[in-house]
């Protein structure tokens, strides 16, 4: 897991799943590339690169997604289309599960422990993962985090 340091509050989490395929891959060197650049201007402090598996067991679901839920919650946005619910067949049992299905990447945005944004998310208009590396360099006018109109969290 790379991760580039400059000592602060404001850290980003570029969050990918596991199954890519390599012109994925070579895209996600670019997405970590401009993050290095958002380190070098003091846009933000440090971030870090995490994988996670596309298909989560409701059981199990990594602390990371519930953290984002709550955040969605309070923020009065969605997760969804991003992050989904469907019926996934199980090798294992031979049964059909619902499980959540996570986007091919996810930013957090934090500053501290606490979560300032998370994308993709849906509020007023959906905001990509580009509209979440614009916001943190400020080359997105009008473009902050997040939208705070209700609306419910997956």
């Amino acid at each position: 897991m790379p991760e580039t340091t400059r000592g602060g509050q404001r850290r980003v989490e570029l969050v990918v799943r596991d199954d890519l395929p390599e012109p994925v891959e070579s895209r996600l060197e670019r997405l970590s590339a401009r993050l290095d650049q958002l380190v070098a201007a003091s846009e933000i402090d440090s971030y870090a690169r995490y994988r996670w598996s596309k298909h989560q067991s409701f059981d199990a679901v990594e602390s990371r997604y519930v953290s984002f839920r709550e955040w969605a919650r309070d923020a009065g946005v969605q997760l969804s289309p991003g992050f989904d619910s469907r019926a996934c067949y199980s090798m294992v049992t031979g049964e059909c599960e619902q499980s959540l299905v996570v986007p091919v990447v996810c930013l957090a945005v934090y500053d501290g422990d606490e979560i300032e944004a998370v994308y993709p998310h849906v509020g007023a208009e959906p905001r990509t993962v580009a509209d979440g590396l614009a916001a943190l360099s400020g080359t997105a006018p009008g473009l902050s985090h997040p939208p705070t109109e209700p609306g419910t969290a997956d």
